[in-house]
């Protein structure tokens, strides 16, 4: 798994170059739900055209993403700097209620999508700069799959451990 690799090890596999900027691709977009509530049917189609939500097609896999205060996290990306007060918000993805401290060592090995060296799609970056690699895009990200698999939008009343199973907000 590229979340528990040394980062020369995860750099030489993905052949990724930190100058490194790869053009725009179609693959970044994630397909709408077919099935989901009317509101959310509705309001894709303008929410994608906002310039914010432009950015989530503008990534690629193995290209450099730089993360800051504020922005929200573009595609799902594997560290590789980070400050010691890097923190996202996983809320809107997970229901989790405190935000995640994140660090570019791999703190899970057995399921590397639980490691806090790994951010997602959709998150919020609430303090800190980060720099990741990107490792997946559209409809192949965390919010991609829960999307296509019917889980996302989220049920607020969602446990703590239901939501666990899917990013693993483990202290």
């Amino acid at each position: 798994e590229i979340q528990s690799m040394t980062e020369r090890d995860f750099l030489a596999k993905t052949n990724v170059e930190l100058a490194f900027v790869r053009p725009a691709s179609p693959t970044a977009t994630v397909t709408p739900p077919v099935n989901c509530p009317s509101w959310v049917c509705c309001l894709l189609p303008c929410i994608m055209r906002t310039e914010g939500m432009r950015l989530y097609t503008n990534h690629s896999p193995k290209e450099v993403n730089v993360m800051r205060t504020g922005d929200t996290v573009a595609a799902d990306c594997r560290l590789l700097e980070c400050s010691e007060d890097f923190t996202v918000d996983l809320s809107a993805l997970a229901n989790e209620k405190l935000p995640r401290v994140c660090s570019v060592e791999c703190t899970d090995k057995e399921n590397g999508v639980l490691s806090r060296n790994m951010v997602f799609m959709a998150s919020a970056v609430v303090k800190g700069d980060a720099i990741g690699v990107v490792v997946a895009t559209g409809d192949n990200t965390v919010w991609g799959q829960l999307i296509s698999n019917h889980k996302w939008p989220l049920v607020t009343d969602v446990s703590n451990a239901e939501s666990e199973r899917f990013i693993g907000n483990k202290a």
